[in-house]
């Protein structure tokens, strides 16, 4: 699992150098997390686009990490 402070605007109230994204491998799958520590905004991504959390909660609670 990586850390790290994304030097970008968050998309909902535009704050500079808020956002903090948490990169995770689930199974074989590389998950994104990133919230905006102002606002909170947040979102779950992968390298094919946006994931909803219902999908990340199967994906973390199955023993082979896959949806």
């Amino acid at each position: 699992m990586a850390l790290r402070r994304v030097p970008e605007r968050c998309p909902t109230c535009g704050k500079e150098e808020t956002l903090l994204r948490i990169s995770m491998l689930v199974g074989e799958e590389r998950l994104m997390f990133t919230v905006c520590g102002f606002c909170e905004w947040r979102i779950w991504e992968t390298g094919a686009g946006t994931v909803p959390l219902d999908t990340v909660l199967r994906q973390v609670t199955r023993k082979d990490g896959r949806a």
